[in-house]
């Protein structure tokens, strides 16, 4: 199998480049260390990167209130897009400390990995509640086919609306986490993927029969 390596180094490049260029190195030794390839995107701005990398997304994306889903999606639909036959994205800041899994060993058998702030779920997902309140989109695994296109549109469609009406919809986690109940993956100004990708497993409980969760260290490693 021809696993790629896929990350977005930059967004703006304005944005943090020398934390970027650190965090990049991790990932480069990984790819090389595992003989996957290293896709790494960028561009000036959120529109030059939508226009240069998924013109066929920027319909979508231009509605989007949040300011990162977009650009996750768009990074990874054209990695999926140009061959590659799983990704790994990572967020700019993300450093891999740790190469011993691959992403054959992140899916299994499954369509998709996500790592969870969390010691106590692994390997299967638990509840959708549990999903939703834990799930840290900065590093995360799809494979290549309809069920990750599929799932990219529909956190697209989700991005549209703001984080004061998803803090007062079903789509809220205040209360999920049971050590951090007063905590809701929706309050993060500008950036609502957690909560729109929590949403969607908690709407389709059945997603979680085709994901794997992960243990994820705190400050952005892995």
């Amino acid at each position: 199998m021809r696993d790629r390596l896929s990350t977005v180094v930059a967004v703006e490049r304005k944005l943090a480049p020398r934390v970027a260029r650190v965090a990049s190195r991790s990932k480069r030794a990984y790819a090389r260390s595992r003989g996957y390839g290293f896709v790494e995107l960028l561009a000036e701005s959120r529109d030059d990167f939508l226009e240069t990398h998924c013109p066929e997304l920027r319909g979508e994306a231009e509605r989007a209130f949040s300011k990162t889903t977009p650009v996750k999606a768009c990074g990874v639909w054209a990695a999926l897009r140009d061959s590659c036959e799983a990704v790994l994205w990572t967020d700019a800041d993300s450093i891999i400390v740790d190469g011993r899994l691959g992403v054959d060993e992140l899916l299994g058998d499954r369509e998709a990995a996500f790592f969870l702030e969390t010691t106590g779920v692994s390997g299967d997902c638990g509840t959708a509640d549990e999903f939703a309140a834990q799930v840290d989109a900065g590093a995360f695994v799809l494979k290549s086919g309809s069920w990750a296109e599929v799932l990219l549109r529909q956190q697209l469609a989700l991005s549209i609306f703001d984080n004061a009406f998803l803090e007062h919809s079903p789509c809220s986690t205040r209360g999920l986490d049971p050590l951090n109940p007063n905590w809701d993956q929706c309050h993060y100004a500008g950036k609502t993927e957690q909560c729109t990708l929590g949403c969607l497993y908690r709407t389709q409980p059945q997603l979680l029969e085709r994901t794997r969760t992960v243990q994820r260290h705190h400050n952005g490693r892995m």
